[in-house]
């Protein structure tokens, strides 16, 4: 068994073959990670600074942490898995210095976008309208498996859009990204279900099924939703935007970079990576298909089915 690359969260060193099998069982190789931002330090920000309702974004509070409440969800036999696409991890990157590159310029539009400290929703709000859509060849041709999958499975996000009161458009892209839609994984950070989680965050109840787990997940960042005024109908581009990069992390805006969480597939975003945790590489680019570009896909689709014109906001 190769424990290389095994990392036990928060004890900052390699786990052991023998605490691999008792965790996993024998013969499970542990899974590659892709780094996310320090969801540490981003958690106790966000929980500090968005429990109460009278602290607008973005500004500092020492009120009280009111946790929002979370159904609880009776564990049942995880059914027969269906056949899943590779599972591409999101990992959050971890808290690394600010990154400064004189041969990697960030575009002037984006740099206005995504420079530190600035107010999360109020930025995609202000410069939505410069994204276009650029999706590589391999991205295009993803994102047409991805509407496709969202079709088959639409139903079952829509079950959780109407628990959680979040757009199921968002919700199939935040599954993509963070294990391309397998139903078998957690959809708080990818790790299986009907077993403990490993990856941030962890401190969670086990599931075995994937729509409570999921409505668990989305619960965790009630406060953030409520801030952004986001309900199950929400269209608004930058609104689900701002939700998926708090979702992520916050990582690459402390750089002063897009997100390609969020970004990845337009014009704003062209490279710069998290490939481990705590580690940038300014020149890796990130080939996943990014949330916006996935939500408009979806968007668009449904307004071409129901026989009305395209939202607005993003070009091509």
């Amino acid at each position: 068994m190769n424990n290389s690359t095994a990392q036990y969260q928060g004890m900052g060193q390699p786990a052991s073959p023998d605490f691999i099998e008792r965790l996993f069982g024998a013969g499970v190789e542990p899974r590659k990670r892709i780094p996310r931002p320090d969801l540490s330090s981003e958690q106790a920000y966000i929980e500090q600074n968005f429990s109460n309702p009278n602290n607008p974004l973005g500004e500092d509070s020492s009120a009280p942490r009111a946790l929002p409440s979370v159904p609880v969800f009776k564990s049942v036999p995880l059914p027969k898995p269906e056949t899943q696409p590779e599972i591409q991890k999101q990992v959050r990157p971890e808290g690394a210095e600010v990154f400064v590159s004189q041969t990697n310029p960030v575009k002037k539009e984006a740099a206005q976008l995504f420079m530190p400290g600035d107010n999360v929703l109020s930025s995609y709000t202000n410069q939505l309208n410069k994204v276009s859509l650029r999706p590589s060849e391999n991205q295009a041709s993803e994102l047409e498996g991805f509407k496709k999958f969202y079709q088959k499975n639409k139903s079952r996000y829509e079950a959780v859009a109407e628990k959680a009161n979040m757009p199921p458009e968002l919700i199939a892209a935040l599954h993509w990204r963070e294990s391309n839609g397998n139903f078998g994984t957690y959809l708080h950070q990818g790790d299986p279900l009907g077993r403990p989680a490993v990856h941030i965050p962890n401190n969670i109840p086990i599931f075995n099924e994937w729509e409570p787990a999921a409505v668990h997940a989305l619960n965790l960042k009630q406060a953030l939703r409520d801030k952004f005024g986001i309900e199950r109908g929400t269209k608004d581009l930058d609104k689900l935007a701002a939700f998926a990069e708090y979702y992520n992390g916050l990582g690459y805006r402390k750089k002063g970079l897009p997100s390609p969480y969020v970004l990845s597939g337009t014009n704003l975003y062209q490279k710069g990576k998290y490939v481990a945790d705590g580690k940038f590489d300014p020149n890796a680019v990130d080939k996943q298909l990014g949330v916006l570009l996935m939500i408009k896909a979806l968007q668009e689709m449904s307004q071409q089915n129901q026989g009305g014109e395209s939202y607005a906001g993003l070009r091509k």
